[in-house]
């Protein structure tokens, strides 16, 4: 074997490793943090790809909580585009709500000349959120793979709505009115009531 041999293999091989495909049918689903309902979910994911962080409302008012879901769920922010970038992306890259369904929000990615559409199907008995590439282009998505960087996009999407999620969980309970409280003539299962 010549020098020349080895060094053309090596090249194979390496030029073969930069074409490697990702799986895309196991990606890792996005926990649901307790007391967060389909629709709360679903705002948490529009919220996601926002550049404002989700400001505190001081003194609340008991409907500022349903206020604030409803508003991120309306069509007029859809067509937000963000300019959230991945920690690989050299170019501002946008992801982009294209739709909301009952129990999943569709976003789109556009870098350049690279496009994908991917579902984030809500299983909230479960409690997850489950990512699936719907279409690319460019991204030589064939099956079940998908170019790495592509994944990597993805990834780094799931870990912002999965922090988003932590926020509205912590923010909730701040901006939902609390219960009225009970009648005073209750008494705790454990306590006995009373004779008359």
């Amino acid at each position: 074997m010549t020098t020349r041999q080895p060094i053309l293999l090596l090249a194979a091989l390496l030029a073969m490793s930069g074409c490697a495909s990702h799986n895309i049918a196991k990606m890792n689903p996005v926990l649901i943090p307790s007391g967060l309902d389909a629709r709360e979910v679903k705002a948490a994911m529009v919220q996601a790809i926002m550049q404002k962080d989700i400001a505190p409302v001081q003194g609340a008012a008991p409907n500022a909580w349903a206020g604030m879901v409803d508003s991120l769920l309306s069509a007029r922010v859809w067509g937000y585009q963000s300019q959230f970038n991945s920690r690989t992306a050299r170019a501002v890259a946008s992801w982009y709500v294209e739709s909301i369904d009952p129990a999943s929000v569709t976003y789109g990615y556009k870098r350049g000349q690279y496009y994908m559409s991917v579902r984030y199907e809500i299983d909230i008995a479960a409690r997850r959120i489950i990512p699936k590439v719907l279409l690319s282009e460019n991204l030589r998505q064939t099956g079940d793979s998908i170019h790495p960087n592509a994944v990597t996009w993805i990834t780094d999407l799931s870990t912002r709505i999965r922090e988003t999620l932590g926020q509205f969980s912590a923010l909730k309970p701040e901006l939902t009115p609390a219960a009225p409280a009970g009648n005073p003539q209750q008494f705790p299962a454990n306590q006995a009531q009373p004779t008359k």
